[in-house]
């Protein structure tokens, strides 16, 4: 595992935070999946491949946020929504509104996400909690 872009954040002062605790706080939200029309997930995954959202070492962190993201190109929607327009003209015999054209884009997503790609991304997070850092 490397780090390809490091940001470093300095850690309030206060008292130092257990482990255990930040651990129960990340235990609500656990990655979920992407349902059907969720275009994007995100969420904390284990980073060492066990059950444990946290792992520790000499007082050291380590936490993985994982992210879902659906792909689903807006040039596909854009030629999708040309061509019902188009229809819907032919049918109508004028053009449809800017409100109906909205719709029809909302449609047609809703009905590609499910079908779209999926990308899976894993952010790692190292926290010094004794030197007050977050990277």
């Amino acid at each position: 595992m490397f780090f390809r872009n490091l940001q470093l954040f300095r850690l309030a002062p206060g008292p130092e935070p257990s482990a255990e605790k930040f651990q129960e706080q990340m235990a609500p939200f656990v990655f979920q999946p992407c349902s059907a029309l969720m275009p994007e997930s995100r969420g904390w995954i284990p980073p060492r491949g066990d059950e444990r959202l946290l792992y520790t070492l000499n007082q050291h962190w380590l936490a993985a946020l994982g992210t879902e993201q659906k792909l689903l190109p807006s040039s596909v929607v854009r030629q999708e929504v040309q061509q019902r327009a188009a229809d819907l003209e032919a049918r109508s015999g004028f053009k449809p509104s800017r409100k109906r054209l909205r719709d029809l884009k909302d449609e047609i997503t809703d009905e590609l996400l499910p079908r779209a790609f999926s990308r899976y991304r894993t952010t790692f997070c190292w926290i010094d909690p004794a030197g007050r850092w977050l990277v």
